[in-house]
């Protein structure tokens, strides 16, 4: 049988152990979202990186795009001074006249000079065009990397944030126990150390 002090002392033992959890739950909350904002910084830094890379990666993708374009017209105007000189190679196989043999030689050098050259304009155009699709390749395995470290960022940020919640449930239900509505963690502090 307890007496009536008996149970006042059982009451305020229980209140103070509750207390002093809610206070050791405060702290752990404190820690807990220390840990998951230096989370945050980093992620919001690894998220910029991870933006710049796919914004470089878009330029190259852009200036391929152009290159391309430019490779194309090249190839297309050795077309026509392809088809040019097989039209004067045909005349100078047909006609036998010195004037005119001459005359179509001369032209078939020159839009045989004039292919070349725009052959080696669309060959540079697409040895560029290689090389930054190989760059491109480079930003891109980056780029996932840092999605990778993104992800398990925001993992770890998630631990921290369920450790969170869980000490705020626990209060919750200290809270509810005792008819609390509002805990002053600092004077609880103060009423540990006294």
């Amino acid at each position: 049988m307890l007496y009536k002090h008996e149970g006042v002392d059982r009451m305020d033992f229980i209140l103070k152990k509750d207390l002093t959890e809610a206070n050791e739950l405060y702290h752990s909350i404190k820690i807990s979202r220390r840990k998951r904002n230096y989370q945050h910084k980093l992620l919001r830094t690894i998220k910029n990186e991870r933006i710049q890379l796919n914004q470089l990666s878009r330029e190259m993708v852009a200036n391929v795009q152009e290159l391309k374009e430019k490779r194309d017209s090249c190839n297309t105007e050795a077309n026509k001074f392809k088809e040019l000189r097989n039209a004067a190679v045909t005349k100078l196989h047909k006609t036998t006249d010195a004037a005119k043999k001459a005359k179509y030689n001369q032209q078939q050098i020159d839009y045989h000079d004039k292919m070349m050259l725009a052959v080696d304009k669309a060959q540079a155009h697409h040895i560029h065009i290689d090389t930054l699709n190989v760059s491109i390749v480079d930003l891109n395995k980056k780029h996932d990397k840092k999605h990778e470290e993104v992800l398990f960022l925001r993992g770890k940020s998630e631990i921290f944030h369920k450790d969170i919640q869980l000490a705020i449930d626990a209060i919750n239900v200290i809270k509810d126990k005792h008819d609390i509505k509002y805990l002053d963690y600092e004077l609880a502090e103060l009423d540990e150390e006294e």
